[in-house]
């Protein structure tokens, strides 16, 4: 079985690629810890002074696992605890800088991951999407907390609201990617980035402006959050007809008919 995180060197950086394409590298409890571990080790390692994060195949991540959606979807059940619950917001405590190089579809919990990078960089092709609230779910992995602070409250609650898709080039205008890769493959892009950074720049002094720089928008607030919003999903998911029927219309290819919002205390 080939192995779900793929890490290469490339002089001074890391490159972390996502290994699933057959499922175009859709998240799993076992994709999480194995992309953790590799998060930690590029940190220890002294020779990396920069991480590239990408996808193998024509997609970043589409989200979680369908093969898990299928199943709930099936009989009610979902897995909510365990090892899944890797945070998302890792990279923004690791020293070094973490380019994200988005190919294809990024999506729901792969949104996310690419987020919490420093840098993101994307393909031309490159898509994105919220993607809970077609799903039936509340925003998940702290982006009801991070979009805002990103690209400003009304694109945050479109995004987060419609879960409508968004190009590379709107991602580019909006904030969501700091520069489309036009013309040249994304992750030659996102190396040549991060060499630069390796290259030009002190480990020490870029470890301590990302430190400056979530402490002065609240990490602590990002990771809490973060748990808050995983907390509330899973309640959503044990206790919501909308999530059983997000899911099902996803799998069975079909608009969703959700029930009328009911009325609140």
């Amino acid at each position: 079985m080939a192995p779900l995180v793929l890490r290469t060197r490339r002089g001074a950086v890391e490159v972390i690629t996502l290994n699933r394409p057959e499922r175009r590298n859709a998240w799993t409890d076992q994709l999480s810890i194995d992309y953790v571990e590799a998060l930690r080790s590029a940190e220890r390692d002294p020779e990396v002074r920069a991480v590239v994060v990408t996808g193998s195949g024509h997609s970043f991540c589409v989200g979680g696992d369908v093969e898990n959606l299928e199943s709930f979807a099936q009989d009610g059940t979902f897995e909510t605890e365990g090892p899944q619950r890797q945070p998302a917001w890792l990279t923004t405590t690791i020293g070094k800088p973490v380019i994200a190089a988005v190919n294809g579809a990024c999506a729901g919990i792969g949104l996310a991951q690419a987020l919490t990078c420093d840098i993101r960089i994307a393909a031309e092709d490159a898509r994105f999407t919220t993607a809970y609230a077609r799903r039936g779910l509340p925003a998940e992995s702290g982006l009801a907390w991070l979009l805002p602070r990103m690209i400003g409250v009304p694109a945050a609650i479109d995004l987060l609201v419609s879960a409508r898709l968004v190009d590379a080039a709107e991602a580019e205008r909006l904030g969501l990617v700091n520069l489309v890769a036009r013309g040249e493959d994304v992750v030659e892009a996102a190396v040549r980035y991060a060499a630069d950074l390796a290259e030009h720049c002190s480990p020490t002094a870029m470890a301590t402006i990302k430190e400056q720089i979530w402490e002065e928008l609240g990490g602590d607030a990002l990771r809490a959050a973060s748990d808050r919003a995983d907390q509330l999903a899973e309640s959503f998911i044990a206790d919501s007809a909308d999530v059983l029927e997000g899911v099902r219309s996803f799998v069975e290819r079909r608009p969703p008919s959700f029930a009328p919002l009911a009325p609140r205390a």
